[in-house]
C-alpha cells in the first residue's frame, strides 16, 4: 500500500530538504571523537545549533554572554566531554561555546519536550526480560551514535539530536538502557548536568540501575529530569531537580525502582517530596500534555492485562488517542483530588503518545542471559506513526565498522525525507499508516527471533563471534529493509 501526501496531486513530489540520521561511529580519543562526529554531520549540527539560538533569544538570552558563560563552567564537566565538544565545534565550523551552550543549556531553552516511558519487569513482560520505550518529542534531525568503550567507559548505542554530546536513550555494552523525561522546575543550577548530558554520563559509567541511581544522586543537576534505567533485573524512574533545591535530607534526587510490573513516567514529578513541592510551593506545575500522556498510557498496560511484549511496546508508541485535544479542562477536572487548580500548566498540544512533535522512538528489550550481546534496542528514525522500527543489539558495538558500512544507505538523508514525505498527509494517513507498519514489523520480529536463536546457541556453544555475526547481519538486513520499504510508501 502506498501513501500520497495531500496537495501532490498523484505526481512525482520533490523530497523535502531536510537531514536524515546518519550512523556515526566515534573511537579513538577523545578529540578524534569529536573530529569524527562534526566531520560526519557538519550541516547538521549547524542547523541545530542555529534553531537553538533562534529559540534561546527569543526568551531573551544573548548568545555571546550565554557562550562566554558556558565556557567559564567549562570545568564542572568532564574533560573528554569538553575535548570532544571542542573538536566537534572545529570540525564542522561553529563557535566552541556556542555548541558547548547548547549541550550545557538545552532544557532552559527548549523547554517543553514531551515524552513519554514505559517499562516492564519480570511479571509485566510475556517474556520475563525487562523491556523499556521512549518516544522523544523534541528537536530534530538526529543521528545515531555508536560509541566504542575507552578507558573504563562503557561502549553504548544511542539516538541524539545532532552536536549534541548527550543522548535521548540508549542502550549500553553492558545491557543497560536509558533515556529520560525533561521536568518543569522555576530555575536553574549552571555548572550542573543537564538531561541529555546525564543520560550519556550513565551509559558511560554504569553496569546496572543501582549504580546509576547512586550516580545521578552523586552529580549536580542543571534542570529538572527523570532518568529512566532498565537493566536485566528491574527497571527505574530517577527523579531529579536542579541542584540549586533540596530536600530536609539534603538530597536533590529521589527514585522509584521497579522490579516487577509495570510503570509510566511523562513530564511531570510523581514521586515525594517533589510532587508535594508542585501542589503546596508552586514548584513547578502539572503540565496537561504530560497527564494526559500518562493516563493513557495506564490505559493501555491495562488493557493487555499488565504484561505486554515489545510488539506491544511498539504498538503505544503509535498511539494518537486524543490526539490534538481540544478539551483540556477534563483531564484537569479528573485529577483535581491529587492536583488542585493552579498547579497546572498548559503548552504545545502533545496529548496523544504519538504526536507532530515526536521525532524518534526506541523499544529495548534487556536479555536475562546474555545482556551484553543480545540485549536490544528497536529503533524508529523518525516519529513511529510514519517510520518501521528496525533492531540494534548490543553485540554490535563489537564490529562498529561493519554495522556503519552496511547502513550507508541512511547517511544521506534519503530515509528521514521519505518519512516526512509521509508526514505531509493528513492525520488520518497516520491512522491508515499504523497496521500497515505493523503488518511489515511482525516479519522483522520474527526475522529477529531466528537470529537470537541462532546466537544464543552459537553462545551456549561457546562461540560469541558466530552470535555477533548472526546478529549484526540479521540486524543490517533488517534495517535496509526498513529503508526500502519507508521508500515505498512514500511514492
Amino acid at each position: 500500500m502506498a501513501f500520497m501526501p495531500v496537495g501532490s496531486g498523484g505526481a512525482e513530489a520533490a523530497l523535502p530538504i531536510l537531514d536524515g540520521m546518519p550512523v556515526v561511529v566515534l573511537s579513538g580519543a577523545p578529540e578524534e571523537r569529536g573530529t569524527a562526529y562534526g566531520l560526519a554531520v557538519g550541516q547538521m549540527i549547524r542547523d541545530n545549533l542555529n534553531g537553538f539560538w533562534e529559540e534561546a533569544e527569543a526568551k531573551g538570552m544573548d548568545k555571546m554572554a550565554t557562550a562566554a558563560q558556558a565556557v567559564s563552567l567549562s570545568s564542572s564537566m568532564p574533560e573528554h566531554m569538553i575535548t570532544e565538544i571542542r573538536a566537534m565545534a572545529a570540525a564542522s565550523d561553529v563557535d566552541f561555546g556556542e555548541l558547548l551552550a547548547m549541550n550545557m543549556f538545552g532544557s532552559s531553552v527548549r523547554s517543553h519536550d514531551g515524552c513519554t516511558i514505559l517499562v516492564a519487569v519480570g511479571s509485566g513482560s510475556v517474556t520475563g526480560n525487562t523491556l523499556a520505550s521512549k518516544t522523544r518529542d523534541a528537536n530534530c534531525p538526529n543521528v545515531l551514535l555508536v560509541v566504542e568503550p575507552i578507558d573504563g567507559r562503557h561502549g553504548f548505542i544511542a539516538v541524539a539530536g545532532a552536536g549534541d554530546w548527550g543522548i535521548s536513550f540508549g542502550l549500553n555494552d553492558a545491557g543497560l538502557s536509558d533515556g529520560n523525561n525533561w521536568v518543569p522546575v522555576p530555575e536553574f543550577y549552571e555548572g550542573g548536568w543537564d538531561e541529555n548530558p546525564l543520560n550519556r554520563h550513565v551509559l558511560e559509567m554504569c553496569s546496572t540501575v543501582d549504580e546509576a541511581i547512586e550516580l545521578v544522586r552523586s552529580v549536580d543537576k542543571y534542570g529538572g529530569t527523570s532518568v529512566m534505567v532498565a537493566d536485566k533485573n528491574s527497571a527505574a524512574f530517577i527523579e531529579a531537580v536542579s541542584s540549586c533545591y533540596q530536600t530536609q535530607d539534603g538530597e536533590d534526587t529521589v527514585w522509584q525502582e521497579i522490579t516487577d510490573g509495570v510503570a509510566v513516567h511523562t513530564n511531570h514529578y510523581t514521586l515525594p517530596p517533589f510532587f508535594n513541592w508542585v501542589v503546596n510551593e508552586e514548584f513547578g506545575y502539572f503540565w496537561v500534555p504530560s497527564v494526559s500522556r500518562m493516563d493513557r498510557a495506564y490505559e493501555l498496560l491495562s488493557e493487555s492485562g499488565n504484561v505486554v511484549t515489545v510488539q506491544d511496546l511498539v504498538s503505544f508508541t503509535r498511539d494518537v488517542d486524543d490526539y490534538g485535544n481540544s478539551q483540556p479542562w477534563e483531564i484537569i477536572e479528573r485529577h483535581l483530588d491529587e492536583m488542585p487548580w493552579g498547579t497546572w500548566g498548559f503548552g504545545w498540544p502533545g496529548f496523544s503518545i504519538c504526536n507532530i512533535r515526536t521525532v524518534a522512538a526506541g523499544v529495548f528489550e534487556i536479555d536475562s542471559e546474555n545482556p551484553s550481546i543480545m540485549s536490544v534496542m528497536w529503533t524508529a528514525i523518525n516519529n513511529p506513526g510514519y517510520t518501521p522500527y528496525f533492531p540494534l543489539h548490543n553485540g554490535l558495538m563489537k564490529r562498529p565498522g561493519e554495522l556503519v558500512e552496511t547502513l550507508s544507505a541512511y547517511v544521506n538523508g534519503i530515509v528521514w525525507k521519505a518519512a516526512s514525505l509521509l508526514r505531509e498527509g493528513t492525520f488520518e494517513t497516520w491512522v491508515e499508516l499504523a497496521p500497515v507498519l505493523t503488518e511489515w514489523e511482525s516479519g522483522a520480529f520474527e526475522k529477529n527471533a531466528e537470529a537470537e536463536a541462532i546466537a544464543a546457541e552459537a553462545i551456549a556453544d561457546g562461540d560469541t563471534g558466530g552470535a555477533v555475526s548472526a546478529l549484526t547481519e540479521s540486524d543490517t538486513v533488517l534495517g535496509l529493509e526498513a529503508y526500502e520499504f519507508i521508500l515505498e510508501l512514500s511514492l
